[in-house]
């Protein structure tokens, strides 16, 4: 059934929320605005993380509703990007408020990577971890032993 008539938009909308439930399903959660917060809060990390042309070559893997999103409010040229070492910090901060504990905040992160994983070729995912911050990799690691 089209939601918009628009071919690209409904298939667009439909990996969306297939992205939202996978995650939704690793959290345990029926609260999809959740699942969108905590999407939104891990990939402008991820962003914010890599260099500007990696950046930029990984958003081609994402579904292009999800690519909006992780271009959201983004300043390539923008000095203050995260700085490696602070990207967990940032993350337990912007979690916080969906979050009981630490634990949460690294189930949070590791199903959004999962999921993003899960939707990408092998080699670029492990592309992806091998850019990705060490306390990032460390989560993604934690449940993953074979990258």
């Amino acid at each position: 059934m089209s939601v918009s008539g628009v071919t690209v938009i409904d298939r667009t909308i439909h990996e969306t929320n297939f992205w939202l439930r996978r995650i939704m399903d690793r959290l345990k959660t029926d609260d999809q605005q959740r699942a969108f917060s905590v999407l939104r809060v891990v990939l402008h990390i991820i962003r914010d993380c890599l260099p500007t042309e990696h950046a930029v070559q990984f958003s081609n893997h994402l579904p292009m509703l999800i690519r909006g999103l992780y271009y959201e409010g983004w300043r390539p040229s923008h000095e203050l990007r995260v700085a490696r070492e602070h990207a967990l910090g940032i993350l337990e901060t912007e979690l916080g408020p969906f979050a009981h504990d630490l634990s949460d905040i690294e189930e949070m992160v590791t199903a959004v990577i999962d999921t993003i994983l899960d939707g990408i070729d092998e080699s670029s995912g492990e592309k992806l971890i091998r850019m990705l911050p060490p306390s990032l990799q460390k989560l993604w690691l934690t449940g993953n032993p074979d990258p």
